[in-house]
């Protein structure tokens, strides 16, 4: 959080510093115009006046050497009437003058008062000249050039302030020029230290973050069991850690065929596809065999057109889960289902049992006279004849949905679907048979020389609506029933 809050805070001065860049460009960018306009309005434009007045001064002094060389009065006139027009082009260069000049006004009205005077000498002259008075023409015209050297010389006075004063903001705009680059260019400089510093930072949080993400895909190949599949649900990869699960190598298990995965069953595998390219996900647990017990989860991968491309497979070794299952399900001796789980699959089938209109057995088992069995052969004789008689049952139910439990002590129990009446009373006459043909020696019952078990059976129907406990009560009445009436034999009891 704290390196996120200094990232942020960095761009930020840099988004600072790059408003404060741009201001400031622009604010000396104005000044510089600033400088350039005054320079036009004032210095340039008052020097150009200043020089028009020059020029037209010059003009207006050929025409009065004109003038006074000429003879004829026409041309004198003429001459008058183009001094005339001379003059009132000075008198608007005065008036430009007046406008834009920066200097004591006072400069310029010296300079026009000896303008103004010069026109009366001009004036006086030409008339001279037009009535032939020629002596005293030429006194004023000696007069005139008086009055002009006083002008040429106020001028010169305005020219030369302008003059100093353009020079005055060209030196401006060279120190305005010169600050400006200074301080763009520490602003420019703070932003390279600024951007060089973020990217060092960010370069080494990137590569830290490289770090732990490389670690953190360690840590997943070598602990965590995923495979990628492709559309077929070929293998294309799997972590380090499921090819261990397997105890292979990972170019072995990537070899190997999908099924691999699934214990190399063949109907589960063709249902799995079937919902997983319906674009489902599926999850389920598999056995294999001499492996594990795994527990799958297989999910979609989409492409942008939300395609399937391939499939995600995580697998979860639940082997140990299984075996404390089995544990916690199973008698350790005999390798039964025992009461607990008894206790809860009971009331499982008979819902099931109810939902799917189907007969229900339950068969309850106790080795007679066990006690003298175990008090005259010993416990051990007695644990060797429960082992058999708990495979014995287990042979002869087989079928996937027959279950068979120790219930306790010498006592077993049997649940399994019936489709009627009928084939019960002969399977219950096998289980007798097959415990009898055992043939384990047993000289202390009252029955015959060797083991014998009763059974007590109860035949339900769907339509029974007791509770387990007390159907069982009635089963374990049919198995008391069957031993008071002799012993190796069996009750049945439809309820």
């Amino acid at each position: 959080m704290t390196s996120n809050k200094n990232l942020l805070f960095a761009f930020l001065s840099i988004i600072l510093f790059s408003t404060i860049l741009g201001l400031t460009a622009i604010y000396k960018m104005l000044g510089l115009s600033e400088i350039t306009e005054n320079m036009y309005k004032h210095p340039f434009t008052v020097s150009y006046a200043i020089q028009n007045v020059e020029t037209q001064s010059v003009h207006i002094q050929h025409k009065m050497e004109m003038v006074m060389t000429t003879n004829n009065i026409k041309s004198m006139h003429r001459l008058h009437t183009e001094i005339a027009k001379h003059h009132q082009n000075i008198v608007d260069a005065y008036k430009l003058i007046y406008l834009r000049y920066l200097g004591d006004i006072q400069d310029i009205d010296k300079s026009y008062n000896a303008f103004i005077k010069w026109e009366a000498f001009r004036d006086s002259v030409i008339d001279m000249r037009i009535d032939k008075k020629d002596t005293k023409a030429l006194h004023h015209k000696e007069q005139e050039a008086t009055y002009v050297e006083v002008l040429n010389s106020l001028v010169f006075t305005l020219k030369n302030f302008a003059y100093n004063k353009a020079i005055s903001y060209n030196e401006n705009a060279k120190s305005s020029k010169i600050e400006a680059i200074i301080i763009i260019s520490i602003i420019l400089s703070i932003i390279l230290v600024l951007s060089i510093s973020i990217t060092i930072y960010v370069l080494r949080n990137l590569a830290k973050s490289t770090e732990n993400i490389n670690r953190h895909f360690h840590l997943i190949e070598q602990n965590v069991n995923i495979a990628k599949l492709d559309t077929q649900m070929q293998l294309l990869n799997v972590t380090e850690s499921l090819a261990r699960l397997f105890n292979l190598e990972k170019s072995d298990v990537i070899n190997c065929s999908t099924n691999l995965l699934f214990g190399n069953k063949e109907e589960q595998i063709l249902e799995i596809k079937k919902i997983i390219k319906s674009g489902k996900s599926w999850n389920g647990e598999i056995y294999i065999e001499n492996v594990a017990w795994i527990r799958a989860e297989i999910q979609c991968i989409l492409d942008s057109q939300y395609k399937i491309s391939g499939y995600d497979m995580i697998v979860y070794d639940i082997t140990s889960n299984k075996q404390l299952e089995e544990v916690s399900m199973t008698d350790g001796m005999t390798g039964l289902l025992n009461r607990r789980e008894f206790d809860k699959n009971f009331t499982q089938r008979l819902s099931l049992a109810k939902r799917e209109n189907k007969i229900l057995v339950f068969m309850m088992l106790d080795i007679d006279h066990f006690k003298p069995f175990n008090d005259n052969y010993g416990h051990q004789q007695g644990d060797v004849a429960l082992k058999s008689v708990s495979n014995t049952l287990k042979e002869t139910f087989n079928r996937p949905d027959d279950a068979v439990y120790r219930l306790g002590g010498e006592e077993f129990g049997v649940l399994f679907n019936a489709k009627d009446e009928s084939g019960v009373e002969s399977i219950s006459q096998k289980v007798l048979d097959n415990i009898e043909a055992l043939a384990i020696k047993h000289e202390h019952s009252s029955v015959c020389d060797h083991l014998t078990i009763s059974i007590g059976v109860g035949i339900i129907h769907s339509s029974n609506t007791q509770s387990p406990d007390s159907l069982y009560v009635e089963v374990d009445s049919a198995l008391y029933e069957a031993k008071d009436s002799g012993r190796n034999r069996y009750e049945i009891l439809t309820i």
